[in-house]
């Protein structure tokens, strides 16, 4: 959002932004919630990461858990 805000146009930020979009129409939020909701109780770190294409469908999220120190 700050290279949008500071208005860069490549082409790399239109296609994840779009990636992005997609993801969030098409994400099932209550089962990432579900999956990572152990280790956050836990007091661990979960990060999702966000990979693919823009054309629906054709996305996929990684999830990670970090221990806290």
């Amino acid at each position: 959002m700050r290279r949008l805000m500071a208005g860069d146009t490549s082409p790399d930020l239109d296609q994840r932004l779009e990636l992005l979009k997609v993801f969030l129409e098409e994400a099932d939020f209550n089962r990432l919630r579900r999956e990572s909701e152990e280790h956050l109780l836990r007091g661990r770190r979960v990060k999702f990461l966000l990979s693919g294409s823009p054309p629906p469908g054709q996305w996929n999220v990684e999830m990670t858990v970090e221990n806290q120190a």
